[in-house]
């Protein structure tokens, strides 16, 4: 890193304090799985989906497969690729 730019970061984070809260981030911000109460319906997905054109993609979760069906050759082979954090990365 060079001097110039260390020195700029360095003062400008002084700065922070005096910044305005609007651009903190929210404390209250929580994310939302399938299985919370606040996660939308059905209905509302539909409603999303037509308000965006179509254009949402539904995203199958892999570890549905491991609930369907545990004893499976390809459930078992999802369980031991999900130890592999290559596997994961990739």
């Amino acid at each position: 890193m060079k001097r110039r730019a260390f020195l700029t970061a360095i003062g400008s984070a002084t700065l922070l304090p005096f910044s305005p809260r609007s651009l903190w981030p929210s404390k209250s911000f929580r994310r939302c799985h399938p299985s919370d109460a606040t996660w939308p319906s059905q209905q509302d997905w539909k409603r999303l989906n037509d308000a965006v054109e179509g254009n949402l993609i539904p995203v199958n979760f892999p570890l549905s497969r491991l609930k369907a069906d545990p004893g499976s050759v390809a459930a078992k082979r999802l369980a031991k690729d999900l130890r592999n954090p290559f596997y994961i990365g990739d």
